[in-house]
């Protein structure tokens, strides 16, 4: 595929290249080009690709794209004009080096699952970008930019000494799968709060780490008892290129300091609810004994009236509660009875009468009614 392949299209606004292999083409033949997709392909320079960027492209995503001759990257605004890019996407092209400058308008740029370093990216007059996409590179260090969004996710970070003043903007920074050092991650934390809190990771609790960013202890390997840095080399199969994976040691970091005792101050019932308390189960304890002393009195107490028969013994005889309360009569075995008919007490006649003592001559009167009497008659019989 020849530089002038698409020289003669001159209205093609978007451009998709799939599993090609030989690209040479040049961008800046297509005048009304917005958008230029290109995934697993081949091409002689991708340098030459944008050099110069049309000035209407918008949207550039380049994805497992080689370069032939060269690795490095160059984009920026033509010389008789601005670029209106936007949208910037390079991964997994083994990038060694990343040129971008002059797009007042580029908001996202992806540089993910390269070769990069600190000194081989340089950006410059970028002043709409926001999200800036650095993950899986060989990062070892970076510096502040004016950004809301930062991927340095599986990067070579040990720290970020020229982020101790994060600008405003920043909201968050990717930090997964990078070699933190503990002692710096720790003294972030502690004194710049700031930047540890726009911190966004996976948290684990399974290996070494600072409120869940593992981490390694960075230490001299002449100095005892301390493990070493421990990585492992393992191979993208669909780049061949290296990845380091790293191995974190297992344990969690615990920062020393004076011990503090924190105790949790028990609840103290009021005085007045211990009144009130008391009062109520003074009443409830009263209540109940009353209650059980009058079952007690009603199962113990003799009935008022028995009936008084040669067949039902007072032992047998029966009561139940009359309508007053504390009133009681008796009620004979037949069924069929009233506990009315039972009230008063049953004298036979014929019965042998007992002798009993009239301490106060209840009965006096009546006996001495008939002598009288009788003895009245008789003295008018006789006087007659």
């Amino acid at each position: 595929m020849n530089r002038d392949v698409f020289s003669n299209l001159k209205q093609l606004q978007q451009l998709t290249i799939h599993n090609c292999s030989g690209i040479g083409f040049t961008a800046s033949v297509l005048d009304r080009i917005e958008r230029i997709d290109v995934k697993h392909s081949v091409v002689h320079n991708i340098s030459s690709v944008f050099d110069p960027l049309p000035l209407r492209l918008e949207v550039v995503h380049f994805e497992a794209v080689q370069s032939q001759q060269s690795s490095t990257l160059a984009l920026r605004s033509p010389g008789d004009g601005e670029s209106v890019v936007q949208n910037i996407t390079v991964v997994q092209c083994m990038l060694t080096s990343a040129v971008v400058k002059d797009m007042p308008l580029l908001v996202s740029l992806n540089l993910s699952t390269n070769l990069l370093t600190e000194s081989s990216v340089e950006l410059v007059n970028l002043p709409a970008l926001v999200s800036l996409i650095l993950s899986h590179n060989a990062f070892e260090t970076v510096t502040a930019h004016s950004l809301r969004i930062v991927n340095l996710s599986h990067n070579q970070l040990l720290s970020m000494p020229n982020m101790a003043k994060p600008h405003a903007r920043l909201e968050r920074i990717e930090t997964d799968g990078n070699p933190w050092d503990c002692s710096w991650l720790d003294h972030c934390r502690l004194l710049n709060p700031t930047l540890f809190n726009v911190f966004r990771y996976n948290k684990r609790y399974d290996v070494l780490t600072v409120w869940g960013l593992p981490c390694l202890l960075q230490t001299a390997p002449t100095e005892p008892g301390m493990p070493p840095l421990l990585q492992s080399v393992l191979t993208d199969p669909a780049t061949t290129t290296q990845v380091p994976v790293i191995s974190y040691p297992l344990g969690n970091i615990m920062p020393r300091g004076k011990k503090i005792s924190i105790t949790t101050p028990r609840f103290t019932v009021p005085n007045s609810l211990k009144v009130l308390m008391s009062v109520s189960v003074g009443v409830l304890v009263s209540n109940v004994i009353i209650l059980l002393y009058n079952r007690y009195r009603n199962i113990v107490q003799q009935p008022f009236y028995r009936l008084l028969s040669t067949s039902l013994s007072t032992r047998d005889t029966v009561t139940e509660k009359s309508t007053s309360f504390w009133y009681e009569v008796p009620v004979g075995e037949d069924s069929n009875a009233m506990p009315m008919n039972h009230i008063y007490e049953e004298i036979r006649d014929g019965g042998a009468q007992r002798d009993t003592y009239d301490a106060l001559n209840f009965h006096r009167d009546r006996q001495q009614g008939p002598d009288e009497t009788s003895s009245g008659s008789l003295q008018n019989s006789s006087s007659q």
